[in-house]
């Protein structure tokens, strides 16, 4: 009997979410006149990084701590008079006039989102004909949700913008992993030789990775289901950004709170090294030891477009010590080992944008030379080698003996100023009086922008 062994093939688990959409009761607060309302609320987020929220306000619910409400549109637009007439006034910004958000929440079925990047925000009004009506729009950096009940995280997540890779490697330690993109499936033991090795190799047909350590366990980069259809995509221009990957490891010792921060990009970044191409995190997701949802932190992004790009790190195995990796994920293992090395610093995430750019393949050679010249003299500030002291390499007996030397060169170029031509005289004459001059009198240091 021949088994069919396409029955052993992956089949993704659909754990992440790049895009989604929330709804519920949102509760605002306000500066001055200090106060909160609440009303009905939608977020929605892609995978690009774009976050927008839009609350539509409850009059009803309108609470001002001195206790003297006049309304919605003046709590909103204090000092301001407005007139009715059913038409529909769309507010962009009045300086001042705008009452000053302090935090948003909103509550839904499935936990609590969380936002205090709410103090910008535009506004669309109905007054008169029965129609009132006050939707306020957000467009935080960053937002916040968390899942009610739930346990301690182990795992956190980072969705990928932009990332192409070969991911040549798999692992035994990773096959059932609960944050796998594509789960292995368990193939039996006692299936005829033939059939196991046809059901060995369809189980493995999704196994590709990019693995590497993280606080001492191991962690992986894996390519999302259609992965394949987004890189064409990038690549042919039909995209400027897509989701293609995403990378995952364990919180360890490390406090959440940190991993929220800039830890995100900074992972990006390393992989944009790695691909030649700008590599954009825009959210980060924390689950337990099952792989449920903690919580998860959108960020606002505007990312570059797709651009292929010079791969400075190619996915190629090494063996450091105990273990097989990739370029890639060596990479990965020791920038963001927490034996306090420059990741994460920002001289570092920004020299990192620019050599990346340096090697854009559709840049001119004189876009690459500016990027790079910018990459060098970020680095040769943060490490001092701008300029040089030459003091520091020579005894004071070589200070002095120097200094002859020059004096004595000096004398020779004044008597030289007698050779006939006004032209000879001239530069002879400038070159005793300035330069040879000067460097007799400070031999010690000049400017210079190699190393020492």
């Amino acid at each position: 009997m021949t088994i069919d062994s396409s029955l052993y093939a992956p089949e993704p688990k659909g754990w992440l979410s790049v895009d989604a959409q929330h709804r519920g009761r949102a509760t605002l607060c306000f500066r001055d006149p200090a106060g909160s309302v609440e009303g009905e609320a939608e977020l929605d987020f892609d995978e690009t990084g774009r976050v927008q929220i839009r609350v539509r306000l409850d009059p009803s619910s309108l609470q001002e701590e001195d206790g003297k409400s006049e309304g919605l549109l003046p709590f909103i637009w204090p000092g301001r008079s407005w007139m009715s007439g059913g038409r529909k006034i769309t507010v962009r910004n009045f300086g001042d006039s705008l009452n000053h958000c302090l935090r948003l929440e909103i509550e839904t079925s499935e936990g609590l989102l969380v936002t205090e990047d709410v103090e910008d925000y535009r506004t669309h009004v109905v007054v008169g004909g029965g129609k009132d009506g006050i939707t306020l729009v957000f467009e935080p950096a960053g937002v916040a949700f968390d899942v009610v009940g739930a346990r301690e995280p182990r795992y956190w997540a980072v969705p990928l913008l932009n990332f192409i890779s070969t991911f040549p490697q798999n692992s035994p330690a990773t096959d059932r992993h609960p944050l796998r993109v594509y789960p292995t499936p368990v193939v039996p033991d006692d299936l005829p030789p033939k059939e196991r090795r046809a059901a060995l190799e369809a189980a493995n047909e999704r196994n590709g990775m990019i693995l590497f350590e993280f606080e001492g366990k191991p962690g992986f980069v894996e390519r999302l289901p259609d992965y394949e259809e987004r890189e064409k995509d990038l690549r042919e221009g039909k995209k400027q950004s897509a989701a293609t990957a995403v990378v995952v490891g364990e919180v360890g010792e490390r406090d959440p709170k940190e991993l929220e921060g800039e830890f995100p990009s900074d992972i990006a970044g390393l992989l944009s090294l790695a691909s030649g191409s700008e590599v954009f995190a825009p959210s980060i997701e924390f689950r337990d030891e099952e792989g449920l949802l903690v919580r998860r932190v959108h960020y606002r992004l505007s990312p570059a477009p797709y651009l292929e790009g010079h791969r400075l790190i190619d996915d190629t195995l090494v063996s450091p010590g105990r273990s097989s990796t990739t370029s890639t994920g060596l990479l990965l293992t020791e920038a963001a080992s927490s034996s306090g090395n420059d990741f994460g610093e920002g001289y570092l995430r920004v020299a990192i944008k620019h050599l990346v750019r340096a090697g854009s393949n559709t840049r001119t050679i004189d876009e690459q030379m500016v990027y790079l010249c910018r990459c060098l003299d970020g680095l040769c500030r943060r490490f001092g080698v701008g300029r040089r002291n030459l003091r520091d390499s020579l005894t004071q007996q070589e200070i002095d003996a120097l200094a002859n030397v020059l004096g004595a060169a000096r004398r020779d170029c004044s008597l030289l100023r007698k050779t006939p031509g006004p032209g000879a005289a001239r530069t002879l004459r400038g070159c005793s009086a300035a330069s040879l001059r000067g460097l007799a009198r400070h031999p010690t240091s000049t400017n210079s922008s190699a190393s020492p």
